[in-house]
């Protein structure tokens, strides 16, 4: 869990620094978090 949370902190720093749009920062990292549990998800079914 901690590394999930470093990684959206470093991501959210990074488009910080590029001058991202906040709107889009949110965007983004709501987009982040869907796709790591979908991939979790996909990963769990495969190790049935």
């Amino acid at each position: 869990m901690l590394f999930g949370a470093l990684i959206v902190g470093v991501f959210s720093l990074g488009l910080r620094l590029l001058g991202a749009d906040p709107q889009w920062t949110y965007l983004l990292i709501g987009l982040l978090i869907i796709l790591a549990i979908a991939a979790d998800q996909w990963i769990r079914a495969l190790a049935r």
